[in-house]
């Protein structure tokens, strides 16, 4: 039986391979060269042949895998798995989303807030994540840009670092390069047409800037490929947030949260 979300979704159609969503209408915006660039990129890497990758674990059919990047402090990571539950890939986006449910599922997450809005799908952000133990925390300013196909119904949620007189760098932290971040949701359908399992592939290469303690690389390294096993435990203990099928004009930041269902937008 398909589960449902412990809150009910802002879209009431969720029976359509498409989520209802009508083909996005591009506007050209001062950054859209590199959000498309980092859209293309981590396609390629998320398709690539595990024999490009260092396998790393695989724990219950969650695999993760890592690239070494010359001059990096951190590696490329890769983790993919299967999200089982009967979630459509806009739910699980929404969960993905959500500065309220990526609190309990990213432990190194501390906020996001949504400096623009350039159009139905692509925004820019502004992140800030926890310090561990005596390191500084750190801040992110990049656009996000999501990418539905239509014939397979995938969708893509691809984020880059980016430079903005919008979002100054925090005196009180360190401005981390977020070199690229994707998801890629793929669906399995059953006979009726609803989603069976989602296929989630997530790539991640960071530069957090600074020098690093060996315990504390291997500690985010650990966090990080372990995103699609943790985000698939959160999806079906907790549910998904509302979300809207259609955004026009600013895209507002909303507030959910996941142990009391208390929303606000």
């Amino acid at each position: 039986m398909k589960r449902q979300s412990t809150v009910p979704s802002l879209n009431s159609d969720r029976s359509s391979s498409n989520g209802g969503y009508a083909p996005a209408v591009v506007v050209p915006h001062r950054h859209s060269e590199t959000a498309r660039k980092a859209l293309a990129m981590f396609k390629v890497l998320a398709s690539s042949p595990e024999d490009r990758w260092r396998a790393v674990s695989n724990d219950g059919g969650f695999k993760s895998y890592s690239r070494v990047i010359s001059g990096a402090g951190l590696p490329m990571l890769r983790g993919e798995g299967v999200i089982t539950g009967g979630w459509t890939v806009e739910q699980v986006n929404a969960v993905i989303e959500s500065a309220g449910c990526r609190q309990f599922w990213d432990e190194r997450f501390e906020n996001l807030s949504v400096a623009e809005t350039f159009n139905q799908n692509e925004y820019l952000f502004h992140v800030t994540l926890r310090g561990v133990g005596s390191l500084t925390g750190r801040d992110l300013a990049g656009v996000t840009i999501v990418d539905r196909d239509v014939q397979t119904s995938a969708l893509y949620n691809v984020s880059t670092s980016v430079l903005d007189p919008t979002i100054p760098e925090d005196p009180g932290r360190i401005r981390a390069l977020l070199e690229l971040s994707g998801w890629s949701l793929r669906p399995t359908f059953d006979g009726q047409g609803n989603t069976v399992a989602v296929n989630v592939t997530f790539v991640i290469q960071i530069d957090i800037r600074g020098t690093l303690p060996n315990s504390v690389v291997k500690s985010m390294t650990a966090s990080m490929t372990t995103a699609v096993s943790r985000l698939n435990q959160f999806l079906n203990k907790t549910g998904y947030p509302p979300y809207a099928s259609q955004i026009s004009g600013a895209r507002l930041l909303d507030t959910f949260d996941p142990k009391t269902g208390f929303y606000e937008l």
